[in-house]
Protein backbone atom coordinates (compact mmCIF):
# COMPACT_ATOMS: atom_id res chain seq x y z
CA UNK A 1 0.00 0.00 0.00
CA UNK A 2 1.41 3.39 -1.01
CA UNK A 3 0.37 6.53 0.83
CA UNK A 4 1.60 10.14 0.69
CA UNK A 5 1.86 11.92 4.06
CA UNK A 6 3.15 15.53 4.18
CA UNK A 7 5.68 15.04 1.38
CA UNK A 8 6.70 11.58 2.55
CA UNK A 9 5.77 8.48 0.60
CA UNK A 10 4.93 5.60 2.91
CA UNK A 11 4.88 1.99 1.72
CA UNK A 12 3.37 -0.69 3.94
CA UNK A 13 4.20 -4.06 2.44
CA UNK A 14 5.83 -7.35 3.22
CA UNK A 15 9.46 -6.51 2.49
CA UNK A 16 10.18 -10.08 1.41
CA UNK A 17 7.65 -9.71 -1.41
CA UNK A 18 8.08 -6.01 -2.21
CA UNK A 19 8.52 -5.03 -5.84
CA UNK A 20 9.42 -1.35 -5.49
CA UNK A 21 12.05 -0.05 -7.89
CA UNK A 22 12.52 3.27 -6.07
CA UNK A 23 15.47 3.81 -3.77
CA UNK A 24 14.50 5.35 -0.43
CA UNK A 25 16.32 7.93 1.70
CA UNK A 26 15.23 5.99 4.78
CA UNK A 27 13.71 2.59 5.41
CA UNK A 28 12.16 2.02 8.81
CA UNK A 29 11.26 -1.35 10.29
CA UNK A 30 9.36 -1.31 13.59
CA UNK A 31 9.10 -4.57 15.56
CA UNK A 32 9.41 -6.79 12.48
CA UNK A 33 12.85 -8.41 12.41
CA UNK A 34 12.07 -10.62 15.40
CA UNK A 35 9.23 -12.19 13.38
CA UNK A 36 11.04 -13.03 10.11
CA UNK A 37 12.41 -16.49 9.35
CA UNK A 38 15.59 -15.21 7.71
CA UNK A 39 16.90 -11.96 9.22
CA UNK A 40 19.86 -11.76 6.81
CA UNK A 41 17.58 -11.95 3.78
CA UNK A 42 15.31 -9.36 5.40
CA UNK A 43 18.24 -6.97 5.94
CA UNK A 44 19.48 -7.47 2.36
CA UNK A 45 16.02 -6.55 1.08
CA UNK A 46 16.01 -3.40 3.23
CA UNK A 47 19.43 -2.48 1.87
CA UNK A 48 18.22 -2.91 -1.73
CA UNK A 49 15.43 -0.43 -1.00
CA UNK A 50 17.81 2.16 0.44
CA UNK A 51 19.84 4.76 -1.44
CA UNK A 52 23.62 4.63 -1.19
CA UNK A 53 23.83 7.11 1.72
CA UNK A 54 20.37 6.32 3.04
CA UNK A 55 19.47 5.15 6.52
CA UNK A 56 17.99 1.87 7.70
CA UNK A 57 16.29 2.16 11.07
CA UNK A 58 15.31 -1.03 12.87
CA UNK A 59 13.42 -1.20 16.15
CA UNK A 60 13.16 -4.47 18.02
CA UNK A 61 13.13 -5.67 21.60
CA UNK A 62 16.54 -5.82 23.28
CA UNK A 63 17.18 -9.26 24.76
CA UNK A 64 19.73 -7.70 27.12
CA UNK A 65 17.18 -5.22 28.46
CA UNK A 66 15.94 -5.09 32.02
CA UNK A 67 12.54 -6.52 31.06
CA UNK A 68 14.16 -9.67 29.61
CA UNK A 69 16.44 -10.03 32.63
CA UNK A 70 13.50 -9.75 35.03
CA UNK A 71 11.42 -12.20 32.98
CA UNK A 72 14.23 -14.79 33.02
CA UNK A 73 14.72 -14.42 36.78
CA UNK A 74 11.00 -14.61 37.54
CA UNK A 75 10.80 -17.82 35.49
CA UNK A 76 13.41 -19.37 37.81
CA UNK A 77 10.95 -18.77 40.66
CA UNK A 78 8.00 -20.26 38.80
CA UNK A 79 6.53 -16.99 37.55
CA UNK A 80 6.64 -17.49 33.80
CA UNK A 81 4.06 -15.13 32.30
CA UNK A 82 6.53 -12.40 31.29
CA UNK A 83 9.05 -14.92 29.94
CA UNK A 84 6.36 -16.73 27.96
CA UNK A 85 5.13 -13.45 26.51
CA UNK A 86 8.61 -12.37 25.38
CA UNK A 87 9.50 -15.79 24.00
CA UNK A 88 6.19 -16.53 22.26
CA UNK A 89 6.54 -18.72 19.19
CA UNK A 90 5.89 -15.83 16.79
CA UNK A 91 9.13 -14.22 18.02
CA UNK A 92 11.50 -16.25 15.87
CA UNK A 93 14.56 -14.14 16.71
CA UNK A 94 15.81 -12.30 19.78
CA UNK A 95 18.45 -9.62 19.47
CA UNK A 96 20.70 -7.62 21.73
CA UNK A 97 22.30 -4.43 20.43
CA UNK A 98 25.47 -6.38 19.73
CA UNK A 99 23.83 -9.31 17.97
CA UNK A 100 21.72 -7.00 15.80
CA UNK A 101 24.86 -5.12 14.71
CA UNK A 102 26.54 -8.43 13.84
CA UNK A 103 23.55 -9.51 11.74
Amino acid sequence: MKKKVKGITVFRQDVEEVKIKLKMDAVISLAVIEHVKNPLFFLKKLKKLTRRNGKIIIMTLNEDSLIYQIARRLKLFGVGFAFERLYQSHHLNHFSRLSLRKT
